[in-house]
C-alpha cells in the first residue's frame, strides 16, 4: 500500500487483483483479513512488473514487493522513475520497518498515522520540514536524514546527514563521479532502494552494505558538511591532527586587522589525479591546459596529466572586499593566499628536470594565477603539514596570517 487518490490509496496490487480493499487489511474482522492476505500473498508473488527487467534497481524492486510495502499499479506497472512525495516514503518506511501504526489519527490526513510512528520511533522529528507539507516530493537530502535515523545513527549537524547516508553505504550518487543532487527530488526506484539497504542494516549486514560505499559520493558529501574532502582523499597527509589543531569549517576566512581586506575560502578541494571520475575536476580548467612550477621558468614548468600519481588541492575562494589595493594586491581578484609548509624538497635537480619530486604551485599562464598545489603521492616531510591562510600584503606593509590546519605525517608519505 503506497499511493492515495488517483494512485489507488490504501490498495496493493495484490489486494486488486484478489478484489481487496483498504477495509480489508485492516481486518476488523480477523477470519477475513487472513484470508484475504493469504491470497494477496499469492497474487502478488505471481504478478509480473512489466517496466523494471533490466532496471538498476530490479534486485531492489523486487525485494519491496515481495515484503509488500509497496506495490505495482493495476496494469502491471511499477513506474520507477516516478516521483515520491514525503507522505509516501514514510508510508513506506513505516510499513518495511515494521512500525507500530495507528488504525486511525482522529480523521486526520491519511498519512499522518505514518507519520506519528515515524516520530514516535525516532525516524522523523516535527522540525525536520522547514517549507512544503507532506504531499511535498521527498528531496534526496531528507530522505539521507530519513535513513540515517532508521539504521540507527543521528547527529546535530544539519550539514552532516548526507555524508551519514553515504558514508553508510545507504545513499549513492547520481553519476560516476558521485554528484549527490542533493535538491532533487526521490523515485520510486531510490526510494526502494534506500529502505533495502536500511533493512539490511538492521538486519545485521552494515558491513555488507558499507562495502558498497560510493567514495565519491562520500567526497562530495564531506565537503557539504565540512567544506572539504583532505581527510577522505588525502588521509596519508591530513588524517592525523596535532593535538593543538582542529578543523573548523567556519573559520575559513582572513580579515586584516585594520578592516580593509577580508577573504573567504568557499572549500578546499583535493583531486586525485589518478582516478579518472574524481570529483570536483568540473570546477578546474582542462588538467592538460596547467602546469606546476618547477622553480625555473614558467615556460620550461611541465604540464599536468590526467593518471599522474599526485593530488591537486584547490583552495576555493574569494575576495570579499579590499578597501585598499595599495595595502593589499589582489590583481587577478581571486584570493588572498594559503601555504602549505612542512613540505621538504631536497632533490632539486631531479625537480629542475621536469620531476615532480615534493609540493608545487599549480599554474594556467604563469605562477600565482591558480590557488592550486600538488602533492605527488610520494613525499618527504619535516613531520608535519601546516595550512596558513594569509592576506596579500604588499611588502612593507602588515601581513595577518591564520593557521587553518597543522597534521601530523611521517617523514615519508606514500613509502
Amino acid at each position: 500500500m503506497e499511493h492515495v487518490g488517483k494512485w489507488a490509496a490504501g490498495m496493493t496490487v495484490a489486494a486488486l487483483l484478489a478484489g481487496g480493499s483498504a477495509g480489508i487489511w485492516l481486518g476488523k474482522d480477523a477470519g477475513t483479513a487472513t484470508a484475504a492476505a493469504a491470497v494477496a500473498v499469492e497474487a502478488a508473488a505471481n504478478v509480473e512488473l512489466r517496466d523494471i527487467a533490466g532496471h538498476w534497481a530490479e534486485t531492489a524492486i523486487r525485494g519491496a514487493v515481495s515484503k509488500q510495502y509497496v506495490d505495482g499499479y493495476q496494469d502491471g506497472s511499477f513506474l520507477p522513475g516516478r516521483e515520491v512525495s514525503r507522505a509516501e516514503f514514510v508510508k513506506m518506511a513505516a510499513a518495511a520497518l515494521k512500525l507500530s501504526v495507528a488504525e486511525s489519527a482522529g480523521g486526520s490526513d491519511w498519512y499522518q498515522v505514518y507519520v506519528n510512528a515515524a516520530v514516535g520511533a525516532g525516524v522523523h522529528q516535527w522540525s525536520d520540514f522547514t517549507s512544503g507539507d507532506w504531499n511535498t516530493p521527498m528531496k534526496r537530502s531528507e530522505m539521507a536524514r530519513m535513513a540515517v535515523r532508521a539504521s540507527g545513527q543521528d547527529t546535530e549537524d544539519n550539514l552532516e546527514w548526507m555524508y551519514l547516508a553515504t558514508k553508510a553505504g545507504l545513499i549513492q550518487g547520481v553519476d560516476a563521479t558521485g554528484s549527490l543532487d542533493v535538491d532533487g527530488t526521490t523515485t520510486r526506484a531510490q526510494a526502494v532502494t534506500i529502505i533495502e539497504r536500511i533493512l539490511a542494516v538492521k538486519d545485521g549486514r552494515g558491513d555488507e552494505i558499507a562495502a558498497q560505499t560510493d567514495k565519491h559520493a562520500v567526497n562530495r558529501a564531506a565537503v557539504l558538511w565540512r567544506k572539504t574532502n583532505i581527510f577522505e582523499v588525502m588521509p596519508q597527509y591530513f588524517g592525523k591532527l596535532h593535538p593543538s589543531s582542529q578543523w573548523d569549517p567556519d573559520d575559513l576566512f582572513i580579515e586584516s586587522g585594520d578592516g580593509l581586506y577580508r577573504a573567504e575560502l568557499d572549500a578546499i578541494l583535493a583531486i586525485d589525479l589518478e582516478d579518472t571520475d574524481a570529483p570536483f575536476l568540473e570546477e578546474l580548467p582542462p588538467v592538460e591546459t596547467l602546469k606546476w612550477y618547477n622553480y625555473e621558468t614558467s615556460a620550461s614548468s611541465p604540464y599536468l596529466t590526467k593518471g599522474m600519481p599526485a593530488y591537486l588541492v584547490y583552495f576555493k575562494g574569494r575576495t570579499v572586499f579590499n578597501k585598499d589595493q595599495h595595502i593589499y594586491y589582489t590583481p587577478l581578484g581571486d584570493f588572498a593566499y594559503v601555504s602549505v609548509l612542512g613540505a621538504v624538497t631536497d632533490d632539486l635537480e631531479a625537480r629542475s628536470a621536469g620531476n615532480l619530486v615534493g609540493l608545487s604551485k599549480v599554474f594556467k599562464t604563469k605562477s600565482g594565477d591558480m590557488p592550486i598545489s600538488i602533492f605527488p603521492k610520494k613525499m618527504k616531510t619535516d613531520g608535519g603539514l601546516e595550512l596558513r591562510l594569509y592576506t596579500p600584503s604588499i611588502p612593507g606593509n602588515k601581513e595577518y596570517r591564520k593557521q587553518l590546519l597543522w597534521a601530523v605525517t611521517p617523514e615519508w608519505i606514500g613509502q
